[in-house]
């Protein structure tokens, strides 16, 4: 937790890295959809219709903006996509 990471607004076209990492896992209800393992940052810097905007930082994706919950900024995580689609990747060398 504390780990700043950015976020760009696909509505805003904005670009903002100042929040911070408050909680890795929560759950909340979202537009009447209960969603969980989201990730919850100490504050809002998204505008209505940013999500599924990225969360980034450097050149390495974290995730997807999904809304607000508690009044910060959530998104889901990169790495749980496969599970949320349930797909499953294979590796071919």
């Amino acid at each position: 937790m504390n780990e700043s990471v950015c976020q760009y607004g696909r509505a805003s076209n904005y670009r903002d890295c100042d929040l911070d990492v408050f909680d890795v896992s929560i759950s909340c209800t979202i537009s009447g959809v209960f969603n969980n393992r989201l990730v919850q940052m100490d504050a809002i810097t998204s505008t209505p219709g940013d999500s599924g905007g990225g969360w980034f930082y450097d050149y390495k994706a974290y995730g997807s903006q999904k809304g607000w919950c508690g009044s910060k900024d959530a998104w889901s995580v990169a790495d749980l996509y496969d599970e949320a689609l349930g797909v499953e990747f294979q590796i071919y060398e």
